[in-house]
């Protein structure tokens, strides 16, 4: 983690990195954030509420790196995170895979995917995948071959919204959501 951070640090520290200065990246990324029934903390990220347009034009790559590495400070030093652990929570909404791909700059998405998979020092308790489409189905099966049990159990592709509120709790999923 500290070396990421080092590595990437110029990016992350021209501008201080505060709330204010990520407000843009983080709205246009959609994300939310709730604790569940259970204590643990829950990081959401709705593809129907992602600002694609923001994103690819008016919302900078390191504008978005920033909001990310802004929102994962804010996860990590969490106290629910950190005695709990987190859960990601993401609604992919039958995204295309052309449109996955393409959504960010493939820079950007290997720095996102080092921090939030390779990185970032919070325990993640489990990862719910929402109205996936078939391609992201057989992809998910393809790379289990290569997951441990441990990561294989963490990740779940759930086909029924309502077993999402039975495991985190209906009143603990954001409204917009």
């Amino acid at each position: 983690y500290a070396d990421w951070m080092d590595e990437t640090g110029d990016d992350l520290i021209s501008t201080p990195l505060t709330a204010e200065a990520v407000k843009e990246a983080n709205a246009a990324w959609g994300m939310f954030s709730s604790i569940d029934k259970n204590g643990n903390f829950i990081w959401w990220i709705d593809f129907k509420q992602i600002d694609k347009v923001a994103i690819k034009s008016t919302v900078s790559p390191t504008d978005s790196l920033r909001g990310f590495v802004w929102y994962s400070h804010f996860v990590m030093y969490h106290p629910n995170a950190q005695e709990n652990g987190f859960v990601f929570v993401e609604n992919v909404s039958k995204i295309g895979f052309i449109e996955m791909f393409t959504l960010c700059p493939m820079k950007l998405g290997v720095k996102l995917d080092r921090l939030t998979i390779g990185v970032l020092p919070i325990k993640m308790k489990a990862c719910y995948v929402l109205d996936s489409p078939t391609w992201m189905d057989m992809f998910m099966s393809f790379m289990g071959m290569f997951m441990s049990k441990k990561m294989k159990k963490r990740i779940n592709i759930l086909k029924k919204w309502e077993d999402l509120e039975e495991i985190v709790g209906k009143e603990c999923i954001p409204k917009k959501f």
